[in-house]
């Protein structure tokens, strides 16, 4: 009977974590709401990922103040030519005047934005934090990057309230 019980426990927990992995992988992957959106501004792709309350602690960080941030993680891939440089000359930038978040009819500007050193030229990355301010359930909400160093363009990334509260409840529970 006990080895019954613990077996029924066992396929009880694979069953959960299983089926919460699924819904989070549907809420990352479903065409035109994912929680990736990508853009093309010429031969550069941009890759915009919301990275969940708890990805941190998948890193075996501890940030206690995560329930009060989103966090998203910016990929730019550069086009494979050799010849191709950023249209500035500097070296370093202050990344936190290239983003914004649209929440509602207010602009929140990064509590930290930072370049990611990956060792990649020809694949930048951007990690970039916000104070966690989620409009109404139902509302769409845009990460803004005035990009002035690769293609001169302003590109908005828009995500689903709904969403980031699906995954964020789903991350606590992990």
């Amino acid at each position: 009977m006990k080895q019954l019980l613990i077996s029924g426990m066992i396929c009880g927990i694979l069953f959960s974590c299983n089926h919460q992995e699924k819904v989070a992988k549907t809420l990352y992957n479903d065409q035109n709401k994912s929680l990736i959106q990508e853009q093309r501004a010429g031969d550069i792709t941009m890759q915009t990922t919301y990275l969940p309350i708890q990805w941190e602690r998948a890193l075996g960080r501890n940030n206690p103040d995560a329930a009060n941030e989103l966090s998203f993680r910016l990929h730019i891939v550069l086009p494979k030519t050799s010849g191709y440089t950023p249209k500035t000359g500097m070296a370093m930038i202050n990344a936190d005047t290239l983003f914004g978040l649209i929440v509602g009819t207010d602009t929140l500007l990064p509590l930290m934005a930072q370049q990611i050193s990956n060792g990649n030229p020809a694949a930048s990355e951007y990690l970039v934090t916000f104070k966690r301010a989620l409009p109404e359930r139902g509302s769409v909400m845009r990460l803004v990057f005035k990009d002035w160093i690769y293609t001169s363009h302003r590109m908005e990334f828009p995500f689903e309230v709904t969403r980031i509260e699906n995954i964020d409840s789903i991350s606590n529970r992990l």
